[in-house]
């Protein structure tokens, strides 16, 4: 009988299953997150922005890997308890910056505006963008839905095909009814397709090895150098996104895993395991450090690395001193329900 551990997603997994594919994954986690970091302070570095299409195929990946035999409850629970508190910590913040002129430029914002923030629920915001008070919440709100799509999945024989097949419907229905609503926007949206990935690799990962590494990684770097280099656009959240960041971030996820199977996952990235850690405290509260380097060092050439530093440490602090603390005590307080028998 294989003991248990908590990854960081809350989730109770076996130690043998958190031999495969997570320490890789940790790193990918710190990656993804280095890069949006990374897209904030030097723009010109647009593949920076596909740090969340990594999150994204991750967070497919992770459901399926792992989570694959949680009850609905549990897992709802396991996800909320992972994701709300620094997130509504976060946006309250922001909410309070908004209405004093010196620590914002915005105009302060309604309760409105701040509820549909709360609860994830997609809008217009005041410049017509589909984002919360929090803008780098936006990601949160394709995870949100995400997860009630694999929850509904979680009871039937088959899972993954399941959640993968609800995906497919409704980006099709998308396309086809190219709703007007921000709600149906964001969850009819081709990026939606990057989760699906996910979950299909979580289905056939075991056998990939170090060959198809080697050459997965090629094609993830090459796909994403590809469009950098020739400055082509994904910044936006349809099909030309999921092609041009989505397939190259599938890539090189797949790889990763493939050589953590092969056993060639190097223990020199501890480090990066760390901040990998840390990656959704480093996401969403990189915005605020930015804020206060740049009023500190009136955006000099240091700026950025000052950034990126100071963010690493904040996330850091973050994830050890509120994260951790917060969602060991939320799950002590959360009655556990029996895994679902397949419908």
């Amino acid at each position: 009988m294989s003991s248990t551990i908590s990854d960081r997603s809350g989730l109770a997994v076996s130690s043998q299953q958190a031999g495969k594919a997570l320490r890789s994954i940790q790193c990918l986690r710190a990656v993804a997150a280095l890069l949006v970091v990374l897209f904030h302070v030097a723009p010109a570095v647009t593949i920076g922005a596909g740090g969340v299409d990594l999150f994204f195929v991750i967070s497919g990946f992770i459901m399926g890997a792992i989570a694959i035999r949680e009850a609905p409850l549990n897992f709802i629970n396991n996800r909320l308890i992972r994701v709300l508190p620094l997130y509504w910590l976060v946006t309250t913040l922001y909410l309070v910056c908004s209405y004093v002129p010196a620590l914002s430029k915005s105009a302060y914002v309604s309760g409105t505006y701040f509820l549909q923030s709360l609860l994830f629920i997609p809008y217009f915001d005041p410049l017509g963008r589909v984002a919360p008070i929090l803008v780098a919440g936006w990601t949160l709100n394709f995870e949100i839905f995400f997860y009630l799509v694999f929850a509904c999945a979680l009871p039937t024989r088959a899972p993954r095909i399941s959640a993968i097949s609800a995906i497919l419907l409704l980006v099709t229905a998308g396309l086809v009814a190219q709703p007007l609503s921000a709600a149906l926007q964001t969850w009819t949206a081709p990026i939606m397709l990057e989760f699906a990935f996910g979950l299909a690799l979580s289905g056939f990962y075991t056998r990939l090895d170090a060959r198809a590494g080697a050459w997965l990684f090629a094609i993830g770097v090459l796909g994403f150098a590809s469009a950098q280099w020739f400055g082509v656009g994904g910044d936006g959240l349809g099909f030309a996104r999921v092609l041009l960041w989505g397939l190259p971030a599938f890539a090189i996820v797949m790889s990763a895993v493939a050589f953590e199977n092969a056993g060639l996952w190097p223990t020199s990235l501890r480090p990066l395991e760390i901040i990998g850690g840390a990656s959704y405290s480093l996401y969403l509260l990189h915005g605020i450090v930015a804020s206060v380097v740049y009023k500190l060092s009136f955006q000099s050439m240091f700026s950025g690395f000052a950034i990126m530093a100071a963010s690493i440490l904040v996330a850091l602090i973050s994830f050890y001193y509120f994260e951790s603390p917060i969602t060991k005590y939320l799950r002590g307080l959360t009655p556990r329900s029996p895994t679902p028998l397949r419908v």
